[in-house]
């Protein structure tokens, strides 16, 4: 059977740059090789659904240059077989 991973991002308190140097990266393509979208200051207003059954989520912070705020996300996530 087939499955696929949905993400749906919540919250995402992030320094917002127009370089993202604190962030989240949300690889979902089959090619897991290239890189992902990566969020700082919009979070995405949908589900987003892997192309296969796998979803990598990077959570990048940057003390030196984004100090030690109170970054984070919150998400839900659920797979779906088919």
């Amino acid at each position: 059977s087939r499955a696929q991973v949905l993400v749906y991002i919540d919250q995402l308190q992030l320094p917002c740059k127009a370089t993202c140097t604190t962030y989240l990266e949300l690889k979902f393509k089959a090619d897991m090789i290239l890189t992902g979208s990566r969020h700082c200051c919009e979070l995405p207003n949908a589900w987003i659904a892997s192309e296969s059954d796998t979803f990598v989520i990077i959570y990048k912070a940057n003390i030196l240059t984004d100090g030690f705020g109170t970054w984070g996300f919150k998400l839900r996530y659920k797979l779906c077989k088919f």
